[in-house]
C-alpha cells in the first residue's frame, strides 16, 4: 500500500528495536534522544530546556500565543467577516482542545515543540458518524517514527509508536523551518554547537564553584611522603578546604607541607563572556530580542512599546500564521473549507498606548470608519445606547433629530441673510 517512506524522523534514523524504546523515561533517556555536540556534552529536550535564555523564549512565546483569542468566522463573498461565537469548533479551538489539558497549555506544549524540534503533531479525533473533531490529542514529536506516502491516494500517512498509522487528514502537523513542506528542520539536531556550548560553559561554572571557585591547587613537601599519607592528606584537605562551604577558610599545614594554589575567576576563564554570548545565540534560533531574554549590555535604544512590535511582526504573526492555516486546512468539513476559518486576535499584543488609541479612535470616527460602539468594543466595554451612529461628536448629547432641526434652522437663517443682502452696486 505504501510506496514509500518519504520522511525518516530523527527516530526512525536512531532508534533501535520497539521494547527499548518503550521501556525508556524521561529520566533515562534513549540513546535517539540523546544528540552530541561538538563542545562534547549531551543535547536533549531536558538540557536544552534547563538553558535559562531557551527557557525564557519558550515561556515567553508560548504564554503570547496562549492568552490570544481565537474565534472562529465566516468569510462573506464581499470579503466581510461574519463571527461564528456558537459554531460547534469554538470551544475546542478557545476553551478545551481536549478534557486532560486547556488551550493555554495545547499552545504552550505546541510553542515547545516547535522551538525544540521545529514540529508539533497532534491526533484529531473525529466523530464516527459526522467527522467533525472531537478532541485534540497532543503526541510529541519523539513519538512519531516515520511519514510515509500513498502516492495513489496521494495522502500522508504518520507511523505513531503505540499508535500505528494514521491518516494525515487526521494529523494536526505545524512545521516551523521546512525544506520540503512535510516536516521541520530538527532545531536539537541544527543548532546541537549552540545550544551544547552554554550546557558546556555553564557545567564549567559549576565545577568551579564547586571546588571553591578554584580549578586547582597542589601540596608540596621537602620531605618523602608514603602513598597511605597521601590518600589521607587528600581526604583531610577535600573534607576540610573543598567545596563553597569552605571557601575563605585558612589551613594550617605540618610536617613541611606547602600548599600552592592555582586561582583562576570566571572572568580569567572568560565563562561569563561565552555564557552572555550565548543568550545572543539563543536570541537568533528563537527570534525573541536579547532585551527580552534578559541579556546584560544591550545598548538598544527602541521602546518597550517598539521591541514588542518586533516581537509580534516578526516572530509571533508567522507562528500564528502558521497555526491558523493548519487549522483551518484541517479542522473544517470540505463545505466549510475556505469560507469558515480559524482567527487568532493579535491586535491586543500590536495596540500603541492609550493616547495613540484615543487619537487613532479621534480620526476614524471623525471619517466615519468607526462608530462609538465599535470603539467601546475594541476597548473591551458594553456598548451603549445611539452608539451605532456614525459621524457624532464624542461627547455630544444632541440626538439625530435635533441636529437635523438645527441644520434646517441655521438653513433658513442662511437664507435670511442672503435676502436681507444688498445687491452688488446697491445700498
Amino acid at each position: 500500500m505504501f510506496k514509500k517512506v518519504i520522511r525518516r524522523t530523527l527516530k526512525g534514523l536512531l532508534g533501535g528495536d520497539a521494547e527499548k524504546r518503550n521501556s525508556s523515561s524521561l529520566s533515562k533517556p534513549p540513546p535517539w534522544l540523546m544528540i552530541n555536540s561538538g563542545s562534547g556534552v549531551t543535547v536533549s529536550e531536558n538540557t536544552t530546556l534547563s538553558v535559562a535564555a531557551f527557557y525564557r523564549a519558550v515561556s515567553l512565546v508560548g504564554n503570547i500565543i496562549g492568552s490570544m483569542p481565537a474565534s472562529i468566522v465566516e468569510v462573506k463573498k464581499d470579503g466581510s467577516l461574519l463571527p461564528r461565537p456558537y459554531h460547534p469548533l469554538s470551544s475546542l479551538i478557545n476553551l478545551q482542545p481536549h478534557p486532560y489539558y486547556t488551550k493555554a497549555d495545547f499552545m504552550m506544549a505546541m510553542i515547545v515543540q516547535l522551538m525544540l524540534r521545529q514540529n508539533f503533531v497532534a491526533h484529531i479525533r473525529r466523530d464516527r458518524y459526522t467527522g467533525r473533531p472531537l478532541n485534540l490529542r497532543i503526541i510529541e514529536w519523539r513519538e512519531v517514527y516515520d511519514i510515509v506516502e500513498d502516492e495513489e491516494e496521494e495522502q500522508l500517512y504518520y507511523k505513531i509508536e503505540g499508535k500505528g498509522m494514521i491518516p494525515g487528514r487526521d494529523i494536526l502537523h505545524v512545521k516551523g523551518v521546512t525544506r520540503e513542506g512535510i516536516s521541520g528542520e530538527d532545531t536539537l539536531l541544527r543548532h546541537r554547537d549552540t545550544l551544547g556550548s552554554d550546557l558546556a560553559a555553564r557545567e564549567q561554572v559549576n565545577k568551579m564553584y564547586r571546588n571553591g571557585t578554584r580549578l586547582s591547587g597542589y601540596v608540596s613537601s621537602d620531605q618523602h611522603i608514603s602513598e597511605s599519607a597521601m590518600e589521607q592528606y587528600s581526604r583531610w584537605w577535600d573534607m576540610n578546604y573543598s567545596g563553597p562551604e569552605n571557601t575563605g577558610a585558612t589551613p594550617f599545614l605540618g610536617g613541611g607541607l606547602k600548599y600552592h594554589p592555582i586561582e583562576i575567576s570566571p572572568a580569567d576563564a572568560q565563562t561569563l563572556e561565552t555564557r552572555q554570548f550565548n543568550i545572543y545565540d539563543i536570541s537568533r534560533v528563537t527570534g525573541v530580542p536579547p532585551e527580552f531574554l534578559f541579556a546584560m549590555g544591550t545598548n538598544n535604544v527602541l521602546r518597550l512599546e517598539d521591541l514588542s512590535g518586533l516581537l509580534m511582526r516578526f516572530t509571533i504573526s508567522p507562528l500564528v500564521e502558521r497555526i491558523e492555516q493548519e487549522f483551518n486546512r484541517k479542522l473544517f468539513s470540505p463545505r466549510e473549507f475556505g469560507r469558515v476559518v480559524v482567527q487568532m486576535d493579535m491586535e491586543y499584543y500590536l495596540r500603541a498606548d492609550a493616547a495613540s488609541r484615543a487619537k487613532l479612535y479621534e480620526t476614524l470616527f471623525k471619517i466615519q470608519s468607526m462608530s462609538p460602539n465599535e470603539i467601546r468594543r475594541k476597548e473591551g466595554m458594553n456598548p451603549r445606547k445611539g452608539g451605532n451612529e456614525y459621524g457624532l461628536p464624542f461627547a455630544s448629547n444632541v440626538s439625530g433629530a435635533d441636529q437635523k432641526q438645527q441644520s434646517s434652522e441655521g438653513e433658513n437663517t442662511g437664507d435670511q441673510a442672503n435676502q436681507t443682502q444688498p445687491a452688488n452696486g446697491e445700498e
